[in-house]
C-alpha cells in the first residue's frame, strides 16, 4: 500500500526530544569494516499460523484448529478470498527448514507457538499439539539453531475472539479490566502461558511475548470490516476499543514475563542466563514530509511517539500514557478507561527489545479538523525518488541506522526480530540484505547493542491479509504444488556469504549491491 491514514488518540503533544547522540567506540581498530561480533546470532524468523496455517494433524481427533484467522479467511475477507489450509507446510516439513536455515551459517530460529492449538476451546488442552511444538523445538536445536519462541503472533482462539460477522461476535482482546488489571484477556493468556512453560522451557530462552501489538490495534480497529486489507475483528475507527485491546496486551505482557522469570529458570543456552523477557515491536523511522512545516513536524512527533515509544516506556518504566500526549497524568474518564501514570507490575517487563524494520512513514499534518477530539495523521505517500517493496514500503536502509540509534536510548540489548522485503522475483532482496545488514553493521560500530538478525523469513508464507500474494522468503514456494517445494535464489546466496565472512565485504557489496534497484528508484 503506497498510503494510509492512522486516527490516533492523540491530543497536543510537546515536542519530543531527539535521541541522545550514540558514543562511537574508540577502541574498534578498522570502523570502515562492515564487520559483526563473535557470538553474533544470525536467524530467520516465521510466524506459526502463517507456516502452518489450519493444517490438522488429526482430523479426526476431539480438537480440531480454528483461530480467529480461520474464521476472517473463511469469510473471504483476505485478498481474493483466499484462505490458508497449511501455510508454507511447516507443520510437517520443519526439519527441511531447519536444514535449509543451517545450510545458510544461521545459528538461530525464531518461531512461533499457535495458543489457536494448544487450547481449542476453554480450559480444553490439545497435549498432542504441546508435543509436536517440543519436537520442534527439539529439531531446531538439533539442527544447531537457537529458537527464540514468540507466544503472541496475532492468532487466538475462537473463544477468545471470532469475528463471525453474524451479530454473536467474541472479542476478550477487549474485555475491561477490573480495579487490579486484570482482564479476562489477561488471565486466559497468562494460564496459556504457564501451561506450555514447562514443556518448552528446556529449549527456549529468548521470549518475544507478544508480536506488533500496534498492528492489532491500527488493522484490527481502525482498517474497517471484512477485506481492503483489515484484521480480525474489523473495527473501522473504533478508538474505545483500541484503546482497551491496548491496556489488555500491556498488562497480558507484564503477567506473561513475570510467570516466565517464575517457572523458565533454566538456561538453554548455557550462556549464564535463563530465560529473558522481549517484545517484537513494528519500528518505523518517522520523518515529517515538509520538514519546514509544523503541522508535518508536530505530527511525525506524534505518531512516533505512539508508534515506536509509548509501549517501550510502558514496559520499561511502568509509565502508561492512553492520550498519548507524552505525559502520564491524565484520570480515568470518557474514552480514557484507566487512570494514567505509574504501574509497577509492568515495570521491566522486558530485557531486550525486538526491533521489526521495513521501511520509513513520511508524515503530512493535514491540520483539518478531528474526529472526535482525535486529531487526524495522513501518512502520506513515500519518497518516490526511493526504491520500494511490492506492498510499497520505501527501501531505506538509513532508517534502520536512525531507528537502531533511537532505540539505544533505553539502554537494553536489541534483537532484530523482522527485517525483509516483499520481492516475488527475488531481485531486490540480495541488495536489500547487503544494505541493511551494511547499517547494523555501522550501527554495532557506533557502540549499538544488538545480539542478533532474523530476517524474515526463510520460506514465503501466507502474508495476512495479502494472502500468498507477497513473498517475503529467501526461499520461494511454490504453492501450485502439494509438496511445497522451496527454492532458493540470489538472497539466499548474499545471506550466506555475509555470514561465512563475518562482515559485508567489498567484493559481497560489489556482487550483490551495485546494480540499481529493478523495481526502480535510485
Amino acid at each position: 500500500m503506497n498510503r494510509f491514514c492512522l486516527l490516533l488518540a492523540l491530543c497536543a503533544l510537546p515536542g519530543l526530544g531527539c535521541p541522545t547522540e550514540p558514543v562511537g567506540d574508540d577502541d574498534t581498530p578498522d570502523p570502515a569494516r562492515l564487520d559483526f561480533p563473535e557470538g553474533f546470532l544470525w536467524g530467520t524468523a516465521s510466524a506459526s499460523w502463517q507456516a502452518e496455517g489450519d493444517f490438522d494433524p488429526n482430523p479426526d481427533d476431539a480438537f480440531g484448529v480454528r483461530s480467529n484467522w480461520t474464521v476472517w479467511t473463511e469469510r473471504g475477507c483476505v485478498l481474493d478470498g483466499q484462505t490458508n489450509p497449511e501455510g508454507s507446510g511447516f507443520y510437517t516439513n520443519y526439519e527441511q527448514d531447519f536444514a535449509l536455515a543451517a545450510s545458510l551459517g544461521n545459528t538461530a530460529y525464531r518461531l512461533g507457538i499457535d495458543w489457536a492449538r494448544i487450547e481449542p476451546e476453554d480450559d480444553v488442552w490439545n497435549e498432542a499439539e504441546i508435543e509436536h511444538y517440543v519436537l520442534v523445538l527439539q529439531a531446531a536445536r538439533a539442527a544447531g539453531l537457537s529458537p527464540m519462541l514468540t507466544l503472541h503472533h496475532w492468532v487466538v482462539p475462537t473463544w477468545i475472539q471470532n469475528p463471525s460477522g453474524d451479530g454473536d461476535e467474541i472479542d476478550l482482546l477487549v474485555a475491561e479490566a477490573d480495579e487490579g488489571m486484570q482482564s479476562r484477556f489477561v488471565e486466559e493468556f497468562e494460564e496459556f502461558v504457564r501451561k506450555i512453560l514447562p514443556a518448552v522451557a528446556p529449549y527456549v530462552d529468548l521470549y518475544p511475548i507478544l508480536n506488533e501489538t500496534f498492528s492489532v490495534m491500527l488493522g484490527g480497529y481502525f482498517t474497517g470490516g471484512c477485506g481492503g486489507g483489515a484484521f480480525p475483528p474489523g473495527g473501522l475507527l473504533d478508538l474505545n476499543r483500541a484503546r482497551r485491546a491496548h491496556i489488555n496486551y500491556l498488562f497480558a505482557h507484564a503477567a506473561a514475563c513475570h510467570a516466565i522469570r517464575e517457572l523458565d529458570t533454566s538456561d538453554a543456552d548455557g550462556d549464564g542466563q535463563p530465560a529473558l523477557c522481549g517484545a517484537a515491536a513494528s519500528t518505523n523511522v518517522i520523518r515529517p514530509m515538509d520538514p519546514g512545516s509544523e503541522l508535518d513536524v508536530t505530527a511525525a512527533a506524534k505518531l512516533d511517539w505512539i508508534y515506536n515509544h509509548a509501549t517501550h516506556v510502558a514496559l520499561i518504566d511502568g509509565n502508561v500514557d492512553l492520550d498519548f500526549d507524552g505525559e502520564f497524568t491524565s484520570p480515568a474518564a470518557g474514552n480514557i478507561p484507566i487512570d494514567e501514570g505509574s504501574y509497577p507490575e509492568l515495570a521491566g517487563t522486558i530485557d531486550w527489545i525486538g526491533i521489526n524494520y521495513y521501511g520509513p512513514i513520511l508524515v503530512t499534518g493535514t491540520g483539518g479538523g478531528s474526529l472526535g477530539g482525535v486529531p487526524t495523521i495522513d501518512v502520506a505517500d513515500y519518497d518516490p525518488s526511493l526504491p520500494s517493496s511490492e506492498l510499497g514500503f520505501a527501501i531505506d536502509p538509513a532508517g534502520f541506522g536512525e531507528v537502531l540509534d533511537a532505540f539505544d536510548r533505553y539502554d537494553l540489548p536489541m534483537y532484530i526480530t523482522e527485517n525483509g522485503i516483499g520481492d516475488s522475483q527475488d531481485d531486490d532482496r540480495p541488495r536489500f540484505l547487503v544494505e541493511h545488514l551494511s547499517e547494523l553493521a555501522r550501527a554495532l560500530d557506533r557502540g549499538v547493542d544488538v545480539r542478533g538478525y532474523y530476517h524474515w523469513s526463510l520460506t514465503d508464507n501466507f502474508e495476512w491479509a495479502h494472502g500468498f500474494e507477497q513473498r517475503f522468503g529467501l526461499y520461494g514456494v511454490d504453492f501450485t504444488d502439494p509438496a511445497l517445494p522451496r527454492q532458493g535464489g540470489r538472497s539466499v546466496d548474499a545471506y550466506r556469504a555475509i555470514i561465512r565472512a563475518g562482515e559485508v565485504t567489498d567484493d559481497i557489496a560489489a556482487e550483490y549491491a551495485s546494480a540499481p534497484y529493478p523495481s526502480g528508484g535510485n
